[in-house]
């Protein structure tokens, strides 16, 4: 089990987070571009030191700041794939997957041979880095990491410079890979899919502070803030002022009335829609608002509305491509849309 948590200032920006890790466990520690994901991670493996906390694998304590405790990473047992890969240029794929096993001779040999293999790439056992593609790369990378059989294992995006098909087919493995690994993970990532796929758990960090972590299905259903929302892919949101325990005005998509479940939050300020949620309406519906639509996109499984209500507000819709025969919709047509109230999900900014 990894437990963390730490407190970090750099000039112009602080990182504050506290999560923990169970055994077999992957956590997503979700966030945009300088939330502080890979701060924390390097933390965690002892490449930075933190200003203050406690972090605790398994019950030995790799960081305390009051007993002044700070193991160096090569003490750590940690397994750690950087963005880059960092494999060392100067050795063959064989070579530096050896380079992180701790047995000696015959039996360092055979494990680094029998994990080439398992990634499949031991037809380039004897390519140095700079002959290998991205791919494979990345696969010798993971199999010097797994081969170095760590008690923690930290992604730092390492999906991010692979081309789309690429990342799915090392997404998937990685997934499988996972599954038999019995120690905790941490995967940090920008993308809201690789996290959704990979990881039991996520930690939304926001401006450097995270704290506690939720099931990666409650996220992206049910998430509790703009910034979570945001990166769980929702787009449309509006303030909101309460009516009644079941009526909200949505004062962004013109100061319509909308129906909400009860249990709606009373400290809820802002309402929120997944595009696949919003129906186009023929009139009369509950919770009917009244847009025009500002841009379509159309893609090969989908095509997207964005629409703009009377109050200037934002909506995006998602539609099946059109049939033949089927209506078309255009920049500057008028069209009625409407929500569930179950499917309005209560917000704070």
């Amino acid at each position: 089990m990894l437990e963390v948590s730490i407190k970090k200032k750099v000039p112009g920006f602080s990182l504050d987070t506290e999560f923990s890790v169970n055994d077999g466990e992957t956590l997503g520690l979700l966030g945009v571009s300088g939330c502080g994901k890979s701060m924390t991670i390097r933390c965690i493996a002892g490449i930075l030191k933190p200003d203050k906390g406690r972090i605790v694998l398994n019950g030995r304590v790799l960081f305390d700041s009051e007993k002044r405790v700070n193991l160096p990473p090569r003490l750590r047992n940690v397994g750690y794939l950087f963005q880059s890969y960092a494999l060392f240029p100067n050795m063959t794929v064989l070579q530096n997957v050896e380079s992180g096993i701790r047995e000696t001779g015959a039996l360092r040999r055979e494990k680094a041979e029998l994990w080439i293999e398992r990634m499949r790439i031991a037809y380039r056992r004897d390519a140095y880095p700079r002959k290998l593609s991205g791919g494979e790369r990345q696969r010798c990378a993971l199999a010097r990491m797994f081969a170095s059989e760590p008690e923690l294992l930290l992604f730092d995006e390492p999906l991010s410079a692979l081309d789309a098909h690429l990342r799915t087919t090392i997404e998937l493995e990685l997934i499988d890979f996972l599954k038999e690994y019995p120690n905790p993970a941490v995967f940090v990532s920008h993308s809201r899919d690789e996290v959704a796929h990979i990881c039991e758990n996520i930690c939304v960090l926001e401006n450097g502070h995270g704290h506690d972590s939720r099931p990666t299905r409650d996220v992206f259903r049910r998430p509790e803030t703009v910034s979570a929302a945001l990166l769980s892919g929702m787009r449309s949101f509006s303030r909101l002022e309460r009516v009644s325990p079941a009526v909200i005005k949505a004062l962004n998509w013109g100061e319509v009335l909308l129906a909400v479940p009860e249990t709606f939050p009373e400290s809820a300020d802002t309402v929120g829609i997944r595009s696949h949620f919003v129906k186009i309406s023929g009139g009369g519906s509950v919770n009917e608002i009244d847009a025009q639509i500002s841009r379509v996109i159309r893609d090969v499984s989908e095509v997207t509305l964005y629409l703009t209500t009377k109050g200037g507000g934002e909506l995006t819709l998602k539609l099946p491509p059109a049939r033949d025969g089927a209506r078309e919709y255009e920049v500057g047509d008028a069209i009625k849309v409407s929500a569930a109230p179950e499917d309005l999900i209560p917000l704070n900014a």
